[in-house]
């Protein structure tokens, strides 16, 4: 009898040097295919940026164009913040001037009172505070398309007075003062009064809530 022997395949454990080649080529390929941005997704975030600086240029030209009303409103608070921060600070009374010819607002009697005053209740971090507000102080002048409506001050109307006077105290009351503006083009009217008990300034853009002068 006979026995014929045919050769069996040996099984391979581990691949050959070309098979790691082919499998090292495939992974870089599928990695760098990952890694990649898309068309599409690139599309995505240009439009998602050009959402965000649409929705963005209405709040630049704010800032670069404010309105003459409203920065009005807001640096006639600031003079009365000022002008009171520095009563405190002080222990002294301290005014806001208002020019009604020029339409300007600046804090007077803006002296920081020297070591041996004791007029700071803070020490000698008060008294740098009350230099830094000294320092600091500056007018505040209305547009020329802005008016002052009127001005009253303790009861009494200032409108057609040349200057005017806002007295703020040590413990931090003050006159009681309203004043309001027009914008020229608009007609619009802003109301700004201060609380005479904690002589904080408030506004008001309802003309039927305005304080009367």
């Amino acid at each position: 009898m006979r026995l014929t022997l045919t050769r069996t395949p040996s099984l391979t454990l581990f691949p050959s040097r070309s098979s790691r080649s082919e499998i090292k080529s495939k992974s870089k390929n599928s990695l760098g295919r990952k890694s990649a941005f898309t068309l599409i997704e690139l599309m995505v975030v240009v439009g998602i940026m050009g959402i965000i600086l649409m929705i963005s240029i209405p709040g630049i030209y704010r800032h670069m164009h404010p309105n003459p009303l409203q920065k009005g409103v807001d640096d006639i608070r600031e003079a009365c913040k000022a002008a009171r921060e520095l009563a405190v600070l002080r222990g002294t009374t301290t005014a806001l001037a208002i020019d009604l010819n020029s339409k300007t607002f600046s804090v007077q009697g803006s002296s920081a009172p020297g070591p041996e005053s004791g007029a700071s209740p803070e020490g000698s971090a008060g008294i740098a505070r009350v230099a830094d507000l000294s320092s600091s102080a500056k007018s505040f002048q209305l547009s020329d398309r802005v008016l002052i409506e009127g001005l009253g001050i303790n009861g009494l109307d200032w409108t057609e007075d040349e200057h005017a006077d806002v007295q703020f105290y040590p413990k931090g009351t003050s006159d009681e003062f309203s004043i309001v503006l027009r914008y020229v083009d608009t007609a619009e009217l802003r109301n700004i009064w201060l609380d005479a008990i904690t002589g904080y300034p408030e506004f008001e853009v309802d003309p039927n809530k305005f304080r009367h002068r």
